[in-house]
């Protein structure tokens, strides 16, 4: 979960009824709107959803009016969680793309490539297995596309080993 609190405006101040002291954010008494939002996965599909509304700190602890069912307030919340959502998934979609694996690409690929410098090359691997040692971390990433397939096999983040099935000559052109 995320809450990010800000100081009310006194525009918005007198159009809820709450008042400003001259305190501070955060003091008591004194009013705050927040955002909060919880960021859930189902089904390999993240769903955002959230609350707006104003918070002041009391001294029994922190009193919250939640305004999402306010028409504006609720706007406002609808409008901010879909970019939120909408810009996870455009990052998302990059981080997983994977790009065409043929001859060129496969060839590019050297021993002693990182990870990340792999990534740069195929996009996002599926990785197949992993594990670790007080002084040794081996993984094996795989690439598909197709009948064409590259596995990869790194030690400490550096690649140790490479292997290609499907992938012809006149693939790669």
């Amino acid at each position: 979960m995320a809450l990010f609190t800000s100081k009310l405006t006194w525009g918005e101040a007198a159009a809820t009824n709450f008042s400003i002291g001259i305190a501070g954010a955060r003091s008591y008494g004194e009013p705050c709107k927040y955002l909060a939002f919880v960021i859930s996965e189902t089904n390999g599909k993240a769903t955002i959803t959230g609350r707006i509304g104003i918070a002041s700190l009391t001294t029994a602890g922190w009193y919250y009016n939640d305004l999402t069912s306010v028409e504006d307030q609720r706007l406002t919340l609808g409008g901010l969680l879909l970019s939120v959502s909408l810009e996870a998934e455009e990052i998302a979609d990059k981080q997983k793309e994977v790009r065409e694996i043929n001859l060129q690409s496969y060839e590019k690929i050297k021993i002693n490539m990182s990870l990340n410098d792999v990534i740069s090359i195929l996009g996002e691997g599926k990785l197949i297995s992993e594990s670790e040692t007080a002084s040794m971390r081996s993984s094996e990433y795989e690439w598909k596309t197709g009948e064409a397939k590259i596995v990869l096999s790194f030690e400490n983040d550096k690649m140790i080993k490479k292997s290609q099935t499907g992938i012809s000559k006149s693939r790669g052109k």
